[in-house]
């Protein structure tokens, strides 16, 4: 029922109802470009949300929208009705913030969204990397690092870092 309800969300619409009063915003449209629902252990669910942009606490009543489809009280057939009254007293609750986490920010030239989401689903290797990358300060000369360490090879370690393969 979670993945129903949430799959009414996608698309480009006015979520006022979805917001915290008196946010500042000057429009409350925004797209959600995707919303998944999946188990994530016992008593635990996951839910990806990616969006051109969200308003101060949308993912956190979204989230206890969807809840409330869960457990029943939400048909998830009354979800277009919910977002298109743009009343936040007919979505649920705002969720705490625990367990909501951001993970990536995408700018235009960054790779595709689902590349992103392949890497995040794969781990958070290529990521990190990326970001160890973009802080190297600009004056570095990669090259004579490359020939001061010639002999050290980085190999992935059992914790998800990086360790000198030559020792």
């Amino acid at each position: 029922a979670m993945d129903a309800a949430a799959a009414h969300l996608v698309g480009t619409h006015d979520f006022a109802g979805f917001s915290k009063r008196h946010h500042g915003r000057e429009s409350t449209v925004r797209t959600v470009t995707a919303c998944r629902v999946r188990a994530a252990g016992p008593a635990r669910v996951r839910i990806d949300i990616r969006g051109d942009g969200f308003l101060w606490n949308m993912v956190r009543i979204i989230a206890g929208t969807l809840l409330e489809a869960g457990a029943g009280r939400l048909d998830p057939g009354e979800m277009p009705d919910v977002i298109a009254s743009r009343d936040r007293t007919r979505a649920g609750r705002t969720l705490p913030a625990e367990g909501l986490c951001l993970m990536w920010i995408r700018y235009d030239g960054d790779p595709p969204a689902e590349q992103l989401a392949a890497e995040v689903e794969d781990g958070l290797d290529a990521i990190i990397a990326r970001a160890a990358l973009a802080a190297m300060p600009a004056d570095q000369d990669a090259d004579a690092d490359a020939d001061a360490d010639a002999d050290t090879e980085l190999v992935p370690d059992d914790g998800g870092g990086l360790r000198d393969g030559g020792a």
